[in-house]
């Protein structure tokens, strides 16, 4: 079978450390490549060569962003045109023991907006546009959900990312504050896709609003 048939991950017996074990027989003497999410992206960690005799790839690689938390590790193989990639999600403790943090309630809207109606927006500035529906604290909930979520999966929002998704009451919620959060859902590979790229200027539709949340909540 192409690609890679079994991957494994644990804590090593240092703290820091993630220990994996993978096979991809049909590629024996082939390279792939090991990322960790982290710092809001997938970062590099290592290259393997697939054993010639047995098909395996073994390994370890160091993590410094935290302990007691989820750490997703994933390993890309590129062969023949063709890309393939498993994941392994593995919690990494810290001393004292560390309880895995557990999936987030599903998320939902308390704004009274329906369905394929337009949130009214109002110009604030040259290119900036404010929504009159939702309020700050209920995005804001919903940042924090965002967030809930990325520890959860092991794809930890970094502070920059959640501030740059709050928004503070009085001022306008502008593109990039909805955009951010679009595509930090769209990290985590939701079964339900997030819906497309809004623009500067255009109504912030319910579609979308509720696209957003049923992407989120689609997170098995």
């Amino acid at each position: 079978m192409a690609g890679i048939t079994n991957l494994d991950c644990w804590q090593t017996g240092n703290q820091n450390e993630i220990g994996f074990w993978g096979t991809a027989p049909d590629h024996k003497g082939e390279n792939c490549d090991i990322y960790v999410f982290g710092n809001g992206e997938w970062q590099l960690k290592a290259t393997k060569t697939i054993s010639s005799s047995s098909g395996s790839f073994t390994g370890t690689i160091t993590v410094y962003s935290g302990l007691g938390r989820y750490y997703v590790l994933k390993v890309i193989l590129v062969s023949g045109g063709a890309t393939y990639e498993k994941k392994f999600k593995v919690f990494v403790d810290s001393t004292p023991s560390t309880t895995p943090p557990s999936r987030p309630n599903n998320w939902s809207w308390e704004s009274t907006v329906l369905q394929n109606e337009a949130v009214p927006v109002h110009r604030v500035g040259t290119n900036d546009y404010e929504a009159e529906y939702l309020t700050a604290s209920e995005w804001n909930g919903f940042a924090e959900r965002i967030g809930a979520f990325g520890d959860y999966l092991g794809m930890v929002v970094e502070q920059r990312d959640m501030d740059a998704m709050m928004v503070t009451a009085g001022d306008p919620m502008l593109y990039s504050t909805i955009e951010k959060a679009r595509s930090i859902i769209d990290l985590f590979d939701p079964p339900i896709s997030v819906p497309t790229a809004s623009s500067t200027g255009r109504s912030i539709t319910a579609a979308f609003i509720n696209g957003l949340k049923d992407s989120l909540n689609s997170i098995l």
